[in-house]
């Protein structure tokens, strides 16, 4: 067993959305004047930095909660990728194009953007040059970047950039075929795809994973490299959003657990459920919970669900077992998953 690390905080999608129109309101240009003015040059704060932003912007609200939910893994510290992931995924790439077609160099870069100055570029000459390596993204770039009403970017804006050091995953490409041969062979390995997730990597059954354990995990168990587990977790978080939900990593056991999370809820949640399955010797079997789910769950769902929550292969399940459903916060991750279920599609 891993020792006791601290359990991820419950989702509260409102809170970060509400912070994110904060910062940057809609409609507005140059965000990163105001997102990454306390960040300083590496894109990271600090709690108290945090909590002094916060108030300089006029942002109300249980801060505490909000930075727990920001820095899920108590490392004292979050980056731009923690409270606007498109933004630090929009800059990651470009930072990609300045390793691989301008040696890391800002300056190479604006040299070749404005020929004549080389130490600032306008709109039309920024854009032009994006554009050649990204399509797309100049305009979006551009608005970015721009923290003045000059309507120019210079090199000491975009130094940052030369000592941002983001994480893996936001400047590999996804592999979504070592991904599926990834969670076959964990499936194969253990059973079924959701033991293997209780097992290997939501070994505290919050139904959720942080990158930074996914990465942790990959090392401890010796399933991928650093590069091979970037790539896999690229292709698994397609937003880079940095959390990995069970219903994107396996919908079927998703949606098993959800059914009977929701329908135990009128009868008292799923602990108590179980409470009333079991005979003298306080262990319920598979043949009994499928059983008693005939009208909540089909038997090939009820059999992956109980294999799932099994993790001990004992053959049975007690209420202790089962708690990890109950706390399970599911309305606050449907919510989350209605926001982003347009854009985002299921990783399979």
């Amino acid at each position: 067993m891993m020792a006791q690390r601290r359990a991820l905080p419950t989702v509260k999608p409102r809170q970060v959305r509400e912070l994110r129109a904060a910062v940057v309101p809609p409609g507005s240009r140059g965000p990163l004047a105001t997102a990454t003015e306390p960040l300083a040059e590496n894109l990271k704060m600090a709690e108290k930095q945090f909590m002094r932003a916060c108030e300089d912007i006029g942002f109300s609200g249980c801060l505490v909660t909000l930075w727990r939910q920001l820095d899920p893994e108590g490392t004292g510290h979050i980056s731009l990728h923690d409270i606007d992931p498109a933004t630090a995924l929009a800059l990651a790439d470009f930072k990609v194009v300045l390793m691989k077609q301008f040696n890391g160099s800002v300056e190479g870069f604006m040299k070749t953007a404005d020929s004549k100055r080389g130490q600032r570029a306008g709109r039309e000459e920024f854009v032009k040059i994006v554009e050649e390596h990204l399509q797309g993204q100049g305009k979006k770039l551009f608005d970015l970047l721009c923290r003045t009403s000059t309507n120019t970017v210079s090199v000491s804006e975009l130094r940052f950039l030369e000592k941002w050091r983001p994480p893996r995953y936001f400047v590999v490409p996804p592999d979504r075929t070592r991904m599926g041969q990834f969670k076959s062979g964990l499936a194969d390995a253990h059973g079924n795809a959701l033991k293997a997730w209780f097992r290997i990597l939501d070994t505290d059954q919050a139904m959720r994973i942080t990158a930074a354990r996914f990465h942790a995990q990959m090392l401890r168990y010796r399933k991928l490299t650093d590069e091979e587990a970037a790539q896999v977790w690229r292709a698994l978080d397609v937003d880079c959003s940095g959390h990995l939900f069970l219903r994107r990593y396996h919908p079927k056991s998703h949606e098993a657990a959800a059914s009977l999370k929701r329908w135990a809820a009128k009868h008292g949640g799923v602990a108590k459920f179980i409470s009333r399955l079991e005979p003298p010797s306080g262990k319920v079997t598979k043949v009994s919970f499928r059983k008693a789910l005939v009208d909540v769950l089909e038997a090939p769902a009820a059999d992956l669900l109980f294999d799932g929550l099994d993790v001990g292969d004992t053959g049975h399940l007690t209420e202790q077992e089962v708690r990890c459903l109950d706390r399970w916060d599911l309305a606050s991750e449907d919510e989350l998953h209605a926001r982003d279920a347009g854009p985002v599609a299921l990783a399979k």
